[in-house]
């Protein structure tokens, strides 16, 4: 009778551990369906240290942080709650990490497409980051004054480099632009003073004002034969740049171009060029020779000044002026020669120009202005006077060797 009552109660046992494992099991797979049903990328904008707005079309921006978190590194998700609805995060909004020092790294989803202007401005403790290959434009400043990023990959989707983009980016040491992108925008890589190569690709067209300013480690640089304009102060400062090939395409080489270029020897400037900038070679210490090419009809402000090494320089015949201070102080210069097109000299055109030994002044040429060949010493000036038509300003042939007028 016992044995029995044992068995039965072995039997009620065995049974309620089996209900409980089913039991566990039916919960087990309960809670795993709910679990699955949960997106993990999906962040509630009430609990999280970012600021979202909403952008009307099922996506959102983010647009700022709590400062008062001072974050070293941060996730943006891909999808955000927002009082019970659920966004994609498609964009970085203007000045959204503006000088958030502290951030060193930042992970940024594929479903963003836009980095809006200054969104990492003075982000400066910043060392690197990767751009996803949704994104099609980085904007303004982006990531203007991010000086501990030494490097950066943009993708290939990326079609526009905006003003500013990376200036002051001191640590910046390389960068490939993609063969999408087709303008390099003003200032867009001012004072990246570490950058040592950059390849810029044959879908550019312009390169902005400003654009490499004072990248005082760029050693050289190819312009491809897509860019037809090269900006005002585009090279101003790359002391240590000694070749560049400016390409076919180009038309016009802007205001100080190449200004201060100290390390350049020689450079060609090519057949379709029509105007050379004021300033736009000047103090380019190094550079030994140049042609300038038949179309070039004038020569800019001080363009050549200060090219102290400069021996030689053909000027076309389709040259009508010679602006002020256009070789001012180029001391090596021996000889040049004026075309017949040419109507002005403008003021100190030569002045210093102490090697200059011989010069006829065309025909062509009415107009000899203040100071134009002050300062050369060995200088013989044989003037085409037959018309009595040429002004001599003030101080035009000071201190120079001899002047002859034919009549």
């Amino acid at each position: 009778m016992k044995r029995r009552l044992l068995v039965v109660i072995m039997a009620i046992a065995i049974s309620a551990e089996v209900l409980a494992v089913a039991k566990d099991g039916n919960n087990q797979k309960k809670s795993e369906t709910i679990n699955s049903s949960i997106d993990t990328a999906i962040v509630d904008a009430s609990t999280s240290i970012l600021k979202f707005s909403p952008l009307g079309d099922d996506s959102a921006k983010v647009t700022g942080y709590k400062k008062e978190e001072n974050p070293t590194s941060i996730d943006i998700p891909s999808k955000v709650k927002i009082y019970g609805k659920v966004y994609k995060v498609t964009s970085i909004g203007d000045w959204a990490f503006k000088g958030c020092s502290s951030l060193t790294s930042i992970t940024i989803p594929e479903s963003v497409t836009s980095i809006k202007n200054g969104a990492f401005e003075g982000c400066s403790s910043l060392k690197s980051i990767k751009i996803p290959e949704s994104v099609t434009s980085i904007k303004n400043g982006a990531f203007e004054g991010c000086s501990s990023l030494k490097s950066i990959k943009i993708p290939e989707s990326v079609t526009s480099i905006g003003d500013w983009a990376f200036g002051f980016c001191s640590s910046l040491k390389n960068i490939n632009i993609p063969e999408g992108v087709t303008s390099i925008g003003g200032c867009a890589f001012y004072k990246c003073s570490s950058l040592k190569s950059i390849k810029i690709p044959k879908s550019v067209t312009s390169i902005g004002d400003n654009a490499f300013i004072d990248c005082r480690s760029l050693t050289s640089i190819t312009i491809p034969e897509g860019v037809t304009s090269i900006g005002d102060w585009a090279f101003d400062g790359c002391s240590s740049l000694k070749s560049i090939t400016i390409p076919e395409s180009v038309t016009s080489i802007g205001d100080w171009a190449f200004e201060d270029c100290r390390s350049l020897t020689s450079i060609k400037i090519p057949e379709g060029v029509t105007s050379i900038g004021n300033q736009a070679f000047g103090d380019c210490r190094s550079l030994k020779s140049i042609k300038i090419p038949v179309g070039v009809t004038s020569i800019g402000y001080m363009a050549f000044v200060g090219c102290s090494s400069l021996k030689n320089i053909t000027i076309p015949e389709g040259v009508t002026s010679i602006g002020n201070q256009a070789f001012g102080d180029c001391r090596s210069l021996k000889n040049i020669n004026i075309p017949v097109g040419v109507t002005k000299i403008g003021d100190l055109a030569f002045y210093g120009c102490g090697s200059l030994t011989n010069i006829t002044i065309p025909e062509g040429v009415t107009s000899i202005e203040q100071e134009a060949f002050a300062g050369c010493k060995n200088l013989d000036v044989v003037i085409d006077n037959k018309k009595q038509n040429v002004i001599i300003g003030y101080g035009a042939f000071n201190d120079y060797k001899s002047v002859k007028f034919l009549k």
